[in-house]
C-alpha cells in the first residue's frame, strides 16, 4: 500500500500538474458518465487540431523571446519621466509572456533595483493579461476581435493600475514597497542587456530556442488540454438560458457578478480562453 501511494504521488513530478489534474479529471467525469468522457475527449481533440498552428507559433514565440533576451529590454523601458514610464511599462507587459505567479519575481527584482513602483504596477497588470502568444491563442479561438479588445483592456488596466498608484505615492504612500530586507540597489544598463535578435547565429542561444519552446509547451498544453475538456463540457451539460439569466447583456449586475466569481476562481490566462469560450 505504502508502495502504490509513494507511485501515485510521484507521478505529478514526472509528468506534471497539468497533465496530472486532466487525467484525474477525465476519470472522474468517466466514472460518472463515460459517454460524457469520450465525447468531452472527441470534441477535446478535435479542437487541438484546429489550434494547432496557433499552439505551434505560441510555442515558438516564447522560445523566441527567451533565446533572443528581449526581456532585457525591461530593463530600458523603466526609466525617465513617469507617466511616459508607465505607457512604457505597459507597453511592455503586453509584449511579454509572463504569467500571473513568475512576473511576481521580476517585479521583485525591478522593485530592489529601486524601480518605481507605479512603473512596476502598471507593467505587473498588463503582463500576465495578454502577450503576443496568448494574443495568437485567443485569436484562434474567439476570433481577432475578442483578442485586440482584450488587447485594448490590457492597456487600459495597466495604465490605470500605474496612474492610481502614482497618484498614492504623489500622497505620501507606498515608501516602502519592499521588505526591509531588501536593500534597493540602482540598476546598470549596458551593452550587455542588448537583445540578440538574430538569435539562431549563437548556438548557445539556439538551445536556449528549443528548450524554451519545450518548456512552454509543457507547461501551458495540458492545462490547456484540461480547459477544452471542461469546455466541452460546460457546452453540452450547463443549459444556455442559465449562463444567459446569470451573465447574459440583459442582467445589469453581469459584469460585477463575473468579477466576483472569478476573483476566487483562478484560470490562468491559457486555460481562461476556452472557458469563455464555452460560456459564450
Amino acid at each position: 500500500t505504502w508502495k502504490l501511494f509513494s507511485a501515485a504521488k510521484a507521478i505529478p513530478h514526472r509528468i506534471g500538474w497539468g497533465a496530472t489534474t486532466t487525467i484525474l479529471m477525465v476519470l472522474i467525469v468517466a466514472l460518472f458518465s463515460p459517454r460524457a468522457a469520450w465525447e468531452g475527449l472527441r470534441a477535446t481533440s478535435h479542437d487541438i487540431l484546429f489550434l494547432s498552428p496557433y499552439l505551434a507559433g505560441a510555442f515558438m514565440l516564447a522560445g523566441y523571446l527567451k533565446a533572443a533576451s528581449v526581456d532585457y529590454l525591461i530593463t530600458q523601458v523603466f526609466r525617465g519621466r513617469p507617466f511616459i514610464m508607465i505607457l512604457g511599462a505597459t507597453a511592455l507587459g503586453t509584449l511579454t509572456p509572463f504569467c500571473s505567479c513568475t512576473v511576481v519575481a521580476l517585479i521583485a527584482v525591478l522593485l530592489k533595483s529601486g524601480t518605481p513602483l507605479s512603473a512596476v504596477m502598471a507593467f505587473w497588470i498588463a503582463s500576465p493579461v495578454v502577450s503576443p502568444d496568448l494574443f495568437l491563442y485567443t485569436a484562434g479561438i474567439l476570433g481577432f476581435d475578442v483578442a485586440i479588445a482584450r488587447l485594448f483592456a490590457a492597456a487600459f488596466m495597466g495604465i490605470s493600475a500605474g496612474v492610481l498608484t502614482l497618484m498614492i505615492e504623489a500622497a505620501g504612500g507606498f515608501k516602502s514597497p519592499l521588505r526591509k530586507s531588501m536593500v534597493s540597489q540602482p540598476m546598470q544598463i549596458g551593452e550587455t542587456l542588448s537583445p540578440h535578435w538574430k538569435f539562431w547565429q549563437e548556438k548557445p542561444r539556439v538551445t536556449i530556442f528549443f528548450a524554451e519552446t519545450k518548456a512552454a509547451a509543457a507547461n501551458i498544453f495540458p492545462w490547456m488540454v484540461l480547459a477544452i475538456f471542461m469546455e466541452s463540457l460546460m457546452t453540452a451539460y450547463v443549459p444556455a438560458e442559465l449562463v444567459a439569466t446569470w451573465v447574459g447583456s440583459g442582467n445589469a449586475w453581469a459584469i460585477p457578478m463575473a468579477i466576483l466569481v472569478s476573483i476566487p476562481t483562478y484560470a490562468n490566462p491559457i486555460a481562461g480562453v476556452p472557458i469563455v469560450n464555452g460560456m459564450v
